[in-house]
């Protein structure tokens, strides 16, 4: 496990040989995955929490229409589509997209442990975001302030690393990753409209 955590410190240092070495590494699959599920469960819960605990600015704007509360339909299938399919489409299209502009990765799984191994950046963030929940404003800047720069750094790690998965390089990486976020937020962005 202390190898993991290695790994990991390493991937968010952005060190060129031992970003390679994971993501050409097959035995790094499965804890790639259960980071990927760890941040995936954690922004379950806090999307669940933030909408029965708080009311986003776009349930105030609804609010004038008559409808302040989220269903809970509109709770569950927010919280199923931007925590789980959301990230599930973007690693899958990252692939194929990517493929799709020469980027020539060699499989799936490459994707997927770049992806992972990015995931902890989030997993961070996603923790510090749980503050949010004491309604304090001041708590609030705090929690966007390290969510901006955690977030930040996420997206250099992924691109590092997709750059580094894709053979043609940076922009091959960029295009995937910008174009599956694209497409996947469209597929999934629909339940706004579900009160």
């Amino acid at each position: 496990m202390s190898n993991e955590f290695e790994k990991i410190k390493n991937f968010m240092l952005i060190k060129r040989e031992t970003v390679e070495e994971t993501i050409n590494d097959t035995k790094s699959t499965t804890f790639a995955i259960c980071l990927i599920i760890i941040a995936i469960v954690l922004g379950v819960i806090q999307t669940i929490l933030k909408n029965l605990l708080a009311v986003d600015p776009l349930e105030w704007v609804f609010g004038f229409f008559g409808t302040v509360n989220p269903s809970d339909t509109r709770i569950v299938l927010d919280a199923i589509m931007n925590n789980v399919v959301l990230p599930i489409l973007i690693i899958i299209l990252a692939f194929y997209i990517g493929n799709a502009i020469k980027g020539e990765a060699e499989s799936l799984n490459h994707v997927v442990r770049a992806i992972g191994y990015s995931t902890p950046l989030l997993i961070i963030a996603s923790i510090i975001s749980y503050l949010n929940l004491t309604g304090n404003l001041i708590v609030a800047g705090f929690v966007g302030f390290f969510n901006f720069a955690f977030g930040f750094w996420f997206v250099i790690v992924v691109i590092y690393a997709l750059m580094i998965v894709f053979k043609k390089g940076a922009l091959t990486g960029i295009g995937a990753v910008v174009l599956s976020a694209i497409i996947a937020a469209v597929a999934t962005g629909w339940t706004v409209f579900i009160l």
